[in-house]
């Protein structure tokens, strides 16, 4: 019988243990391209005096903007709609100050890690944490060539956050400019960042362990009594 309890605290030594090893969170990357959903009140984004959604799409880039993949990432110039210089849609220009469509990304971080954002825009963008304004477009602007978040290689926006387990980034973009046509005024938003994601708890390993305990204990409990 001793060497029975033994072997059960050992067991349950054995299950602490694994339990006390955490599982190793890789960092979630995000980036701007195809694909990612946006969110707009502006009327004529929507078509109608009501909010509207759906995904982004990649554009083409003017000449002079930041190009694509920065820092080697996989980002590029993405819009809600063929909007880069190539694009057919008739630019949009100064309704809700300039505003035509919000992105967002609703993260479960690792508490007290690091949320990572490099940003280009044409023209500005706005950067909300947690409903929180971190960085006020530059909607006087006439062009995207000047200030902060603007879209020639140098005007780009960087940012770092404190995680604090259940964070929402938003990214409202702007156009500003005057030009008559989507060739002379084209727009779109050009972004990567990273956050670390919050570890989840995985009971599974003490489950088992405590049920393996279980089983062992009962075959020898059924030895014990055929002897």
């Amino acid at each position: 019988m001793r060497s029975f309890q033994n072997f059960f605290v050992g067991a349950l030594v054995v299950a602490g243990v694994v339990v006390a090893v955490p599982a190793s969170a890789a960092p979630i990357a995000f980036v701007s391209g195809a694909g990612v959903e946006w969110h707009s009140d502006n009327d004529a984004v929507c078509g109608a005096p009501a909010a509207c959604s759906g995904l982004t799409t990649t554009i083409t880039r003017h000449g002079a903007w930041q190009s694509n993949n920065p820092d080697g990432s996989a980002a590029v110039w993405a819009s809600y709609a063929n909007t880069g210089i190539t694009g057919t849609l008739a630019p949009i220009n100064q309704p809700n100050n300039g505003q035509l469509f919000s992105l967002e990304y609703a993260m479960t971080t690792t508490v007290g890690s690091a949320i990572a954002l490099k940003i280009w825009a044409d023209d500005t963008a706005g950067i909300y944490m947690n409903g929180v304004q971190t960085f006020a477009p530059n909607i006087t602007q006439s062009t995207c060539a000047r200030g902060t978040i603007g879209c020639e290689p140098g005007e780009f926006g960087q940012f770092n956050w404190v995680a604090t387990g259940n964070d929402v980034l938003r990214i409202d973009v702007h156009q500003v400019g005057t030009g008559g046509t989507a060739a002379s005024n084209p727009f779109g938003v050009l972004y990567y960042g990273s956050y670390d994601q919050r570890e989840k708890n995985v009971p599974e390993p003490v489950t088992l362990a405590l049920v393996g305990v279980g089983l062992v204990g009962a075959g020898l409990a059924r030895r014990r009594r055929r002897r």
